[in-house]
């Protein structure tokens, strides 16, 4: 599995060298920078060097239709909500956001709604 994530970057983070430097280990580490803002960098990585830079597991969340009906939420990655944000590039971020996967259907579809 594909994982995209972006990163909020903190104030420390918000300029041209720190940028650089998130995105340089990021790099090195096997992950793709994909997108730029203002104040988030968005990035694409293997499942197994995500889980190995962040320290963290990710697994298939339930489809929606097997959860109960109070719970929210799309099927797509599922992050236990601890992990470990790399040292070096620590001081640069503020949080880290999964993507949930695209859902993607074929046929036929009335637009007649």
């Amino acid at each position: 599995m594909v994982i995209k994530f972006s990163l909020s970057l903190s104030p420390a983070g918000k300029n041209a060298e720190a940028i650089s430097e998130i995105t340089d280990y990021l790099r090195d580490h096997g992950i793709e920078r994909t997108a730029k803002g203002l104040a988030t960098l968005s990035f694409v990585a293997k499942q197994d060097v995500f889980e190995t830079v962040f320290q963290s597991t990710i697994g298939e969340a339930p489809d929606p239709a097997d959860r109960s009906p109070d719970a929210f939420g799309a099927k797509g990655p599922n992050v236990e909500p601890k992990y470990k944000m790399p040292a070096a590039i620590k001081h640069y971020v503020d949080q880290l956001s999964i993507m949930p996967t695209a859902q993607h259907f074929r046929g036929q579809f009335d637009f007649s709604l």
